[in-house]
């Protein structure tokens, strides 16, 4: 791991992390009345509805399939994906997309919303917003190089298996001030050399790779035991995670464990890691790291062992080495900060725990539902 001064473009990361609680507290206009008529209408159908809202006017249209719903959407709209499974699309529109949720157990009423395939972005989406949704396949900025230059863009309490912030080898060094916050990624984030990216309350299967001038806060990294968490990243920090399960890497010679290989400038604060491995090179304490503390996974999670991720529970064990460690005095990892990771993943937008739909109609040709309905404050 190869340590220098910040550079010049640390002051940018700076400005933009003093926007984040502003931007991900922020509140977004939602209409509770047409969300929820929209919601009884789905549950009177056999087929699935989406529903978009005018940003402007409030105006409701109703739509049955993704596409058609992308292609007559306007930028600023809202979009309500109700529980089920659409084609993954292209997003091209400013749009802040809602679905019905991603854990099983906290959306079982509804349903999960299920994107199948892969999910791309483009920069003509920048500014947009996607929450509540499961991709079975990676998340892409971009379809083309002329397009993959996405900004300001959020994704919030979404599963998929990699997230890929460009096209081509050739890297995306413009994608930049986007907001990965509260999600599961299967598996790795390919950052394309993309600069100025916050990433908090994530948990991530593997790896962090090909970021510049980014922040990892109170993630969960590495659960599925992988080699190098932090892989040719540059002038990041990294501060109030939990490394959970880093393995070993060959390096022409010989086996080691250690957080970061090919990376340099990164500021190592108040992370517990547990290095499960060969040759063990625990974080060194100097000026641009401190607070950190080695672990066993046995003292980190409350249960780790579970084969479902949405069976685990990534709480800290009471005498966890991160508890109220983090550099605010909160856990680190995902039920750090003053807002912790919500449980259960339930969108922002409203939730319905409960519904009960009659099979039929009753001989005035009404059908029967009554449905339990919770707004959500974040």
């Amino acid at each position: 791991m190869k340590k220098k001064q910040l550079g010049s473009k640390a002051s940018l990361l700076n400005y933009t992390l003093s926007q984040v609680q502003r931007i991900l507290l922020s509140s977004i206009r939602i209409n509770v009345s047409i969300i929820i008529i929209t919601f009884f209408s789905i549950a009177a159908s056999a087929q699935s509805r989406i529903a978009v809202v005018n940003g402007t006017t409030g105006a409701l249209k109703v739509y049955s399939t993704l596409d058609s719903a992308l292609k007559f959407a306007a930028n600023g709209d809202y979009m309500y994906l109700p529980g089920g499974t659409f084609p993954a699309d292209t997003i091209t529109k400013k749009l802040y997309i809602f679905g019905a949720g991603i854990n099983p157990d906290s959306s079982a009423a509804t349903g999960i919303t299920t994107l199948s395939g892969n999910l791309y972005i483009t920069k003509t989406a920048s500014g947009g917003q996607i929450e509540g949704c499961s991709i079975t396949g990676n998340l892409y900025f971009g379809t083309t190089a002329a397009d993959q230059e996405v900004k300001n863009y959020i994704v919030k309490r979404c599963f998929m298996d990699y997230i890929i912030m460009g096209i081509g080898a050739s890297g995306n060094i413009n994608s930049k001030n986007n907001f990965f916050v509260e999600n599961i990624i299967s598996n790795t984030v390919q950052g394309q050399n993309a600069t100025n990216n916050f990433f908090q309350k994530n948990v991530i299967g593997y790896r962090l790779q090909d970021l510049d001038y980014c922040s990892f806060e109170n993630n969960i990294i590495d659960i599925n035991g992988g080699a190098t968490p932090i892989y040719r990243c540059n002038n990041c920090t990294v501060k109030n995670n939990a490394f959970a399960n880093v393995g070993s890497y060959w390096t022409g010679y010989n086996y080691v464990t250690r957080l970061d290989d090919g990376s340099t400038n990164l500021s190592y604060s108040n992370n517990i890691y547990n290095l499960n491995g060969f040759n063990p090179q625990p974080i060194p304490e100097d000026q641009f790291s401190s607070g950190n503390r080695q672990t066993t996974i046995d003292s980190m999670f409350v249960n780790f062992s579970n084969a479902s991720i949405y069976k685990k529970n990534f709480r800290l064990v009471s005498f966890s080495p991160g508890k109220n460690m983090g550099t605010d005095g909160t856990d680190v990892g995902i039920f750090g900060t003053n807002q912790p990771t919500k449980t259960g993943w339930v969108p922002s937008n409203p939730h319905i725990s409960n519904k009960n739909v009659a099979q039929q109609t009753d001989a005035n040709g009404i059908l029967k539902a009554t449905f339990k309905v919770k707004a959500q404050n974040n």
